[in-house]
């Protein structure tokens, strides 16, 4: 029941490379898809460590930066060929205010290093559409009357949802507050406590 205004957004892409597979006995005589995907994760959590180094320490948000994760990587279809295909899918959380076409392109450049490091290899990126960072203005009197009710000072959090599709899409004053704690959720026993139901209920 405290008065959410803030989160990052939410992104991802699948970096697919593609080389030419060749008999393990003879590793040269491919192109390794495996070693460009060397190349491309070492430069991935360079940029990690990039945007760590470029967010801001006394914002709001739990790391003070936007992220990148690289959640999936894969290469390789058997151990004694040379890996024709290679890919990584990566999760990225833009703070609100960021450069969103800027960190897309920091992004494809590090692909477009790693294929031009392994002759032979190409790369293609298929991204997905990014859920805008949600950022409400704490001055509105939505909440200013939610801090009032609930006791709460408002705050931002890790996670994503839906909210920022309300203030930014259809122009709707928008707070995230309600019963229960990300700390329960998607786990096996995912509950909200009886006293947060009641609570939320007479928010409400």
């Amino acid at each position: 029941l405290v008065p959410i205004t803030g989160h990052k957004g939410y992104g991802a892409v699948r970096f697919e490379l593609t080389g030419r597979p060749a008999h393990s006995s003879n590793p040269w005589a491919g192109a390794d898809a495996s070693v460009a995907l060397g190349c491309l994760l070492r430069d991935l959590h360079e940029l990690r460590e990039a945007l760590r180094d470029e967010g801001d320490p006394e914002g709001p948000h739990d790391p003070p930066c936007s992220t990148l994760n690289t959640g999936i990587v894969r290469a390789g279809s058997a151990r004694n060929i040379v890996p024709a295909t290679a890919q990584v899918t990566v999760e990225y959380r833009p703070l609100p205010g960021a450069d969103l076409d800027g960190l897309r392109e920091r992004m494809h450049a590090c692909m477009r290093r790693a294929c031009a490091a392994v002759p032979g290899v190409e790369g293609l990126a298929h991204w997905d559409e990014l859920r805008a960072p949600f950022d409400q203005p704490r001055g509105d009197r939505l909440v200013r009357w939610l801090c009032e009710a609930t006791g709460f000072a408002a705050d931002v959090v890790p996670f994503y949802t839906e909210a920022e599709l309300y203030r930014g899409g259809l122009a709707v004053p928008t707070v995230v507050c309600g019963p229960g704690s990300i700390e329960q959720a998607h786990r096996v026993d995912e509950s909200v406590a009886f006293e947060q139901l009641a609570a939320g209920q007479q928010l409400y």
